[in-house]
């Protein structure tokens, strides 16, 4: 794997939009592809495990075990 120079414009950006945009901080903190969509599910309140795991099929039982 390549490494990432720190001072490529991509970098740049990167770390302009998360300085500026909550939304891109916050994303960057969350990480991951299932957990913004397992908030999303338990925003609206508490649910078991397997009520998670009908609501999104496509998630892993690892992912979910972890969060």
């Amino acid at each position: 794997m390549t490494a990432i120079k720190e001072s490529s414009t991509i970098q740049e950006n990167k770390q302009y939009a998360l300085e500026k945009c909550p939304v891109t901080f916050v994303m960057e903190k969350i990480g991951g592809y299932s957990k913004p969509i397992i908030l999303y599910h338990l925003s609206t309140g508490d649910k078991r495990y397997s009520e998670l795991k009908k609501a999104i099929p496509a998630v892993t039982e690892k992912m979910l075990i972890s969060i």
